[in-house]
Formats: C-alpha cells, sequence, structure tokens
C-alpha cells in the first residue's frame, strides 16, 4: 500500500483526489506524536524515510523521560490533593459523630 493511491475495492480506483485525506494530516501526526511520548504506538502511520525515522527516536529519547517526570509530578498533585479532602472529609465525619453522640447522650436514647 506505500506509494499508492487509496482505493475503495480493488478494481476501482479512486477518481476523487480529494476523497480520502493526506496520510500525514494534522490530527494523525499529533496523535503519533502523542503515541510515541506515552510508548503505546500507533501503527498506521509510521515515518518512511530514513531521517523521519531518526528524528523519530531522538523525539522519543528525549520525550519519553520528560513524559515521565510529568506522570510523576501529576501523580504527586492528585495524591496531595486527595489526601487534603480525605482530611476534611474525615475531619467532618468526626465532628458529625460527637454531636450525634452528645444528641444520644442527652436525650438518652440509648
Amino acid at each position: 500500500m506505500e506509494g499508492r493511491e487509496f482505493w475503495l475495492n480493488a478494481d476501482d480506483e479512486v477518481a476523487d483526489e480529494g476523497l480520502f485525506a493526506p496520510r500525514w494530516s494534522k490530527l494523525p501526526s499529533l496523535l503519533y506524536a502523542l503515541s510515541i511520548l506515552t510508548t503505546t504506538g500507533y501503527t498506521s502511520s509510521t515515518p518512511a524515510t530514513l531521517l523521519g525515522q531518526w528524528v523519530a527516536i531522538g523525539y522519543g529519547l528525549i520525550g519519553i523521560p520528560l513524559m515521565v517526570l510529568a506522570a510523576v509530578d501529576i501523580g504527586r498533585f492528585l495524591s496531595e490533593v486527595v489526601l487534603k479532602t480525605y482530611g476534611k472529609v474525615f475531619v467532618i465525619f468526626q465532628f458529625q459523630n460527637k454531636v450525634f453522640v452528645s444528641l444520644i447522650i442527652r436525650y438518652d436514647m440509648i
């Protein structure tokens, strides 16, 4: 399929050249770049030239460690948010429990 136009089926060549988008349009290129950084892989579009392949390798060698550092920072931030939220919710439940127990004791509901 490399180097050939897209066909609707094996017998009929596409008459309209604008029917299919170019192989390296903006969105697939962005998806390919993000798939390199996240190491998920995206095999339907890959660089065809040797220079493009080397650029992608260099981009990955620089970008993957930076993505790991970003993921660690995001994880640390989310951990702090969850722990602070849990602490506040725990204090609220403790207060409600004290109020409930004091009401039970005051009105001798046990």
